[in-house]
């Protein structure tokens, strides 16, 4: 997950991923990164004006980015999602840009539907050897680091890990890993 304001960089993070997996192209701390397929499920940024954009920006393969504007939910199952990746074998990443809109009529205000939700996603990662990368918003209320993220507490604990991006003065942003389940403590 990656959590923050809008304007944070969360977009351009999640592009930068999908830019690396899209090439092969080496992680920031020099592992090496498996050649696949994307998919950007974004239900806020134009594919066109902002999202290609931001991947050719940021190095990704010109093609083929399965690109998809608009919510697919996943209640009562996430059928739809599958048939996407159905048609995509080589599929390494999936970004859900905002996370709300891809929860059907799951409440990820409420613990256990945030469970539910995630513990989906896992599963769906774990069977297709995938990663699923989720942004989210932080809360308007200042908050301890965990509590910031919209949604359940359950949304940061159950994913393995939290990074929240927060612009700071200079016009750069800063990441801040809010939970690590690697990494207890962190």
């Amino acid at each position: 997950m990656i959590a923050g304001d809008p304007g944070s960089g969360k977009s351009m993070l999640a592009c930068d991923m999908a830019a690396r997996v899209s090439t092969a192209r080496l992680w920031p701390d020099g592992e090496s990164c498996k050649l696949g397929e994307v998919w950007i499920f974004s239900d806020e940024d134009d594919k066109s004006r902002v999202i290609k954009p931001r991947l050719l920006a940021a190095g990704a393969r010109r093609e083929p980015h399965q690109m998809l504007n608009g919510a697919v939910g996943f209640d009562p199952g996430p059928e739809k999602f599958l048939q996407h990746l159905d048609r995509t074998p080589n599929c390494r990443l999936v970004i859900l840009d905002p996370v709300y809109s891809y929860c059907g009529d799951l409440d990820l205000n409420k613990s256990g539907d945030g469970k539910k939700f995630m513990r989906m996603l896992a599963k769906i990662a774990a069977d297709r050897h995938l990663a699923i990368v989720v942004l989210n918003h932080d809360r308007k209320a200042e908050a301890s680091a965990v509590k910031r993220v919209m949604g359940s507490i359950s949304l940061v604990g159950t994913m393995p890990s939290c990074l929240g991006s927060h612009p700071r003065a200079g016009g750069r942003n800063t990441q801040t890993v809010y939970a690590d389940q690697e990494q207890p403590g962190r």
